[in-house]
């Protein structure tokens, strides 16, 4: 999955107070989506990202995939979450959020990190979107990312 290259440079161009989720290449809505569910969460201003279960196709075959509540900690330490995420436009140009070009896969998981560091994220259980089955090996991207908070934090002590 490769970020289109113009995303990245192009922040500016997103339309103010507006929910954005980025769709990368295969992955869709569900029969099951609605707007005024994703909306419905935005009313709270504290919210600053959402995520959902998700179906997963596999060989023409589409199985549930239901996601864990929303926790820093687990994510930080024991649980990958790789899904898309709907995300305040405002948010996102404010805080400079970019996907990362040395990823592979890992690039909801890693856009996660960033707004759940400073923001509210929540899960919502419903399954909102259909998303295909990709055998991916993620060593590396895990690697990149630790080393990134590796150096973020000798960069707060500073």
């Amino acid at each position: 999955m490769e970020i289109p290259k113009y995303f990245n440079s192009n922040l500016d161009i997103l339309p103010d107070n507006s929910i954005i989720c980025f769709l990368l290449y295969g992955q869709k809505r569900s029969g099951n989506f609605n707007d005024k569910i994703i909306l419905k969460e935005f009313d709270d201003p504290l919210i600053a990202a959402v995520y959902s279960d998700s179906y997963v196709e596999i060989n023409g075959v589409i199985n549930p995939e239901y996601l864990p509540a929303y926790d820093l900690h687990k994510l930080h330490s024991e649980t990958i979450i790789n899904t898309p995420l709907f995300i305040r436009s405002d948010l996102l140009k404010q805080e400079n959020w970019k996907f990362n070009e040395n990823i592979e896969y890992l690039h909801y998981y890693y856009m996660m990190l960033q707004i759940g560091n400073k923001y509210i994220i929540k899960h919502i259980p419903e399954l909102l979107l259909t998303l295909p089955f990709k055998e991916t090996i993620v060593e590396k991207d895990i690697q990149y990312i630790q080393a990134l908070k590796i150096q973020q934090q000798q960069q707060r002590q500073i």
